[in-house]
């Protein structure tokens, strides 16, 4: 790299030496010249290097020839690293574009600055102003580089910058509002409380305040502002807040006067606080006077101002009423007016009130001219000054006769409840909402084996059969509450203090207190083992019953067929018959047998149903195919048949091949009741977890005394019908846990209705949402 040489520093600043007529060089001048050239360089380079700015000097194309001391210092560097390095190795890389920019900026125009970001040896960036010269040295263009560090300035302005900011924050921070005007009423800043409530009037500033905050065209007549600047002293007044449609509110306005150095007002500052709600607060006051006077005079309960010596200083209508027989009231003595007393009574809880400073209540008697006319609800409370010193009682006075008479009643009325509670047969038990008995009746120890004590405070799991059964029993009462609103479960297993299991009857509603908040439950359980035995015994004799009916209507049906055997195999053994007739009275003993075979599957198909395998499946398709089958003799009985049946019908638990049985029977039912032809409606409902299928035709109904026999085995009206197809098709139903019922349409015809339980998902889904509008099983 080159190096500037240290004899030709600065010589660009010198001419050439002097020289005679003959061109020779005058020695004695060129000598002066010379020594003032030495004179100069030293002064120079002693001005270069003190100086308290870095200088750099430096060639055209950025390198660096020479600096001084003050440079190798803000550079952190020595001399000897800075001379020949590159001007851009001391700038910051996001600066570099810039220096370069500086360069050209001097080179061309003689001199240019510009604050880069420059960087020390050691890595450490900073702010740097940084002017370049251009020199020309023996007739060379360099350049001469000034640089001085603006950390402090930088970070001085930015300090201003961050107050400037924080003061302007606050300004308009500030939510009561300020404003700055001149000596001539000029406003010359605002904050944003003022052009918030002046929000008609922005811009504010430039304007003058009357025009702006008051709409007037002239000076307010009273100004503190104007005396503020007069007197040279704070003003404040309440002024009026003037908006677009008139006066709205009120502000409390102070006016502080800016002196200027001559000591005279040069302008003023408003601060200004809203006090409309103040304003309104002290109307409301007021009104509020008026209106606690009105309600002390209204109040139905007595209320009496009493001093230290027990005497009235003031009552109310109720008290005036209650003793209307010792008024005047005020300046007696309280228990002079109140118990016709000569001496303070022996228990007095207004005594007591002032003696304890604290609030004391008692019932009192309500004294008449004729004696006690009934009871009183006393509430004293101590007044006291602002020093703390008891200078009176507030007696808040309650007639409680009619409440005394109702506890009385309300006492008997628990005394007999309880006597209920205690001879409930049921096991009753009151329980929290932790589930913990907080009381039973005799019936529960008895029915459980528990002693009461025994049963206290322990949670109800104590009687459930494990573990399963309560969180059984508590997803019932979810589920309840969530529908019903209380809980019924007609049987539900429980366990004695011995470990026997037995059948209750449960109810459980919800306890609340007086403020209808749900504070527990109440159980009522009974034990129906007895009953269960008795429905076992009466079932057991239904069915023996049912099996005499079963076997008395079989017989009658085997005998017809048994007759038509017999009378045909007697022709066929005692009678001479030629070939052709004892054929045909075979054929007829085996018509009949089949009969009989067919009549025995039908008999088995009933009394031993099948298995029924159940699993999600639609019912319209199953509609569908019934009605195929049934198609021929539709269409020869002239039937129409409509289907309302709704697309998104959900899928029921049910077996396929079954259920197909069943509507077809339902159908030909339907066909045969219609001979003369008709129409039959098919509609499909969900309804409270359930799908509903209804089959109406317009046939001649069903009559009274066959409504209650037609899903009883053999029971028929048709001459040829056997009496099992709605018999079988009512086990297949409620195999599946469903139901089918029939009734007579108000128009004619019959209507027989098959509800099916849903799929156990859609079924929850149901709970909360309509899936295909209303029941069908409800009366039209």
């Amino acid at each position: 790299m080159p190096k500037w040489p240290a004899d030709k520093a600065f010589v660009g600043h010198f001419g050439p030496p002097c020289k005679d007529g003959r061109g020779k060089v005058e020695r004695t001048k060129s000598r002066v010249i010379a020594d003032r050239r030495e004179v100069g360089e030293a002064r120079y380079r002693a001005l270069f290097e003190a100086a308290a700015e870095a200088i750099v000097l430096q060639t055209s194309d950025g390198i660096v020839l020479d600096c001084n001391p003050s440079a190798c210092e803000i550079f952190a560097c020595p001399r000897s690293d800075l001379i020949g390095a590159d001007v851009c190795d001391l700038v910051a890389p996001e600066s570099a574009h810039a220096a370069r920019r500086l360069v050209r900026d001097a080179l061309q125009s003689g001199a240019a600055s510009l604050t880069l970001t420059c960087k020390r040896r050691s890595g450490v960036v900073f702010p740097a102003e940084v002017t370049l010269r251009r020199v020309l040295l023996e007739g060379e263009p360099y350049l001469v580089a000034c640089v001085r560090d603006a950390t402090e300035r930088k970070w001085a302005e930015d300090k201003i910058r961050r107050d400037e900011r924080f003061l302007k924050a606050v300004f308009d921070g500030i939510q009561d509002g300020i404003s700055v005007l001149d000596r001539d009423l000029n406003i010359v800043s605002v904050n944003q409380a003022m052009e918030k409530w002046y929000a008609h009037m922005v811009p504010l500033v430039g304007k003058k305040c009357f025009h702006a905050y008051h709409g007037r065209s002239a000076p307010c007549t009273v100004c503190p502002t104007i005396r503020a600047m007069e007197t040279g002293a704070p003003q404040m007044d309440e002024v009026p807040l003037t908006g677009k449609d008139g006066v709205w509110g009120w502000l409390e306005l102070y006016a502080f006067p800016m002196l200027g150095d001559d000591g005279r007002p040069v302008g003023a500052i408003e601060y200004v606080r809203d006090i409309t709600e103040r304003k309104r607060a002290e109307e409301k006051i007021r009104y509020d006077e008026w209106f606690l006077q009105a309600v002390f005079d209204g109040i139905q309960d007595g209320i009496s101002v009493l001093d230290t010596n027990m005497r009235i200083l003031r009552v109310n209508n109720a008290m005036e009423r209650w003793y209307a027989h010792a008024t005047p009231l005020v300046g007696k003595l309280c228990y002079q007016a109140y118990h016709l007393r000569s001496e303070p009574c022996v228990i007095c809880p207004t005594r007591r009130a002032m003696e304890k400073g604290t609030p004391q209540m008692d019932e009192i008697p309500l004294t008449g001219p004729k004696g006690v006319e009934g009871w009183l609800e006393l509430y004293a409370f101590p007044m006291y000054d602002n020093n703390g010193t008891c200078i009176g009682v507030i007696e808040y006075v309650r007639d409680i006769t009619k409440r005394r008479e109702a506890e009385e009643a309300l006492g008997k009325s628990r005394r007999l409840l309880e006597k209920t509670f205690a001879s409930l047969r049921d096991a009753a038990f009151i329980i929290d909402l932790d589930m913990r008995i907080l009381d039973c009746n005799p019936a529960a120890t008895e029915i459980f084996g528990y002693r009461r004590e025994e049963m206290l405070e322990r949670e109800i799991g104590l009687l459930h059969v494990d573990g399963a059964a309560v969180e059984e029993f508590n997803r019932h009462l979810r589920d309840a509450l969530a529908e019903k609103g209380f809980l019924f479960l007609p049987e539900f297993q429980m366990k004695h203090k011995s470990g026997r299991v037995f059948t209750t009857e449960h109810s459980v509603v919800p306890l609340e207190d007086e403020q209808h908040r749900h504070i527990g439950w109440v159980a009522l359980i009974r034990d129906i083992t007895e009953r269960k035995r008795m429905e076992q015994y009466m079932l057991r004799t239904e069915r023996l019953a049912a099996m005499g009916r079963l076997a008395a209507a079989l017989a009658h049906e085997i005998n017809n067929p048994l007759q038509g055997i017999g009378n045909s195999l007697e022709l066929v053994l005692d009678f001479p018959l030629g070939p052709e007739e004892r054929h045909e009275y075979l054929l007829a003993v085996q018509r009949e047998i089949e009969r009989l075979m067919a009549l025995s599957e039908r008999v088995l198909d009933f009394a031993r149903p099948p298995q029924i395998e159940r699993r999600p499946t639609l019912v319209p398709p199953l509609v569908r195919h019934a009605l195929d089958l049934a198609a021929n003799q539709l269409q020869q009985r002239g039937i129409a048949v409509t289907l309302d049946m709704p697309a998104d019908l959900p899928p029921v638990m049910a077996s396929a091949d079954h259920l197909s049985q069943v509507f077809l029977n339902l159908i030909i039912n339907a066909i045969e009741a219609m001979p003369d032809g008709g129409s039959l409606d098919i509609a499909a409902r969900v309804c409270e977890g359930q799908m509903e299928l209804a089959f109406s035709d317009t046939g001649p109904g069903i009559a009274p005394e066959a409504m209650s026999m037609m899903f009883e085995p053999f029971y028929t009206t048709k001459e040829d019908g056997t009496g099992l197809g709605l018999a079988i098709s009512h086990s297949i139903i409620q195999g599946h846990g469903g139901s089918i019922t029939a009734r007579n349409a108000q128009g004619g015809g019959a209507t027989f209705i098959v509800s099916l339980p849903l799929a156990p998902e859609i079924r929850r889904e149901s709970q909360e949402v309509d899936l295909a509008g209303p029941c069908l099983s409800a009366d039209s």
